[in-house]
């Protein structure tokens, strides 16, 4: 990654600076008939292009799927894993989320530099009119267009989201169960029903941690059934923007 391993000069000469190991691990969820054939080739691309960054910096990673696991538990087992094994992130990534190409390297690169805790890639949901699972805000309904630059959101789902594990000192777990209430500024209690990440992330809200999210590469979600993409199926993603 450039930028991160080295200092340069007045003069020109260089200080090799030895950038912390980033140990990578993917986390995928799934119910053993949802596992396409198209997804798996997704994920052998996806490694080749993982293997290269091998060759940049002091990176390593692996991927752990769960087959046929409640959603909440399996994550709860995916945090316990990476966490006894030493990883420094995770990237949550479903099944029917297919990442560009040029992402992982981007969302790796914007999270060390930047300090990102938290940085998630934009996926839209499989319906028309096409609408995103990025929350600006939680008070509001997701956003349907997106700015262009990487910016701070409420929350989202984990469906294409990196994670750095040092936000795991900062909760309590279980991390992907709770009851949430959202108070208006009128005062009053709003109940909502929460999945298990959002639960996850109204926690790192309640613990001050800050999430982003990076426009720039937007997922594409197979809709299986009807053999889908989306946003692709509106042709190009640069209406997906809101400028």
């Amino acid at each position: 990654m450039e930028g991160i391993n080295e200092f340069c000069y007045k003069d020109g000469s260089k200080l090799e600076l030895k950038a912390p190991p980033i140990r990578l691990a993917i986390g995928t969820i799934a119910l053993t008939e949802h596992l396409t054939d198209i997804w798996v080739q997704h994920c052998k691309s996806m490694d080749a292009e993982l293997e290269m960054i091998k060759k940049e910096i002091n990176f390593d990673y692996t991927h752990i799927v769960i087959k046929d696991m409640p959603r909440p538990e399996a994550r709860e087992r995916i945090i316990n894993e990476v966490l006894a094994k030493g990883f420094s992130h995770l990237f949550f990534l479903d099944c029917d989320t297919f990442v560009p190409k040029g992402a992982m390297k981007s969302i790796l690169q914007n999270a060390v530099n930047n300090d990102y805790k938290v940085l998630c890639l934009p996926v839209y949901l499989k319906r028309m009119p096409l609408i995103s699972n990025i929350y600006q805000d939680a008070m509001f309904a997701p956003i349907c267009k997106l700015p262009r630059k990487i910016f701070k959101i409420d929350l989202t789902g984990l469906a294409a989201c990196l994670i750095d594990l040092e936000v795991f000192k900062s909760i309590q777990p279980p991390y992907f169960q709770g009851d949430w209430r959202v108070m208006n500024a009128n005062g009053v209690n709003f109940h909502l029903k929460t999945g298990e990440d959002t639960a996850f992330f109204f926690k790192l809200k309640r613990a001050s941690i800050d999430v982003y999210c990076e426009p720039k590469f937007i997922c594409e979600h197979y809709d299986q059934e009807k053999d889908l993409f989306f946003p692709s199926l509106v042709g190009n993603k640069e209406v997906c923007y809101d400028e």
